[in-house]
């Protein structure tokens, strides 16, 4: 889904601008974690939201 929204370039700006946030914030508060079983899951899905941003910006 975020590829094919994030390709299109009437939506391209505003998924791109929402994966960034997204990434900022699970970044915080992976910075802010102790349980290692939790920052690992935080690790993933900001490994995730990286990859999303990748893909539609070489679309």
């Amino acid at each position: 889904t975020i590829t094919k929204f994030g390709t299109d370039s009437r939506y391209y700006l505003m998924v791109r601008g929402w994966l960034v946030q997204k990434v900022r914030g699970t970044d915080s508060r992976l910075q802010s974690q102790n349980s290692q079983s939790k920052r690992e899951v935080l690790v993933t899905e900001v490994d995730a939201l990286n990859q999303g941003i990748r893909a539609i910006d070489l679309e």
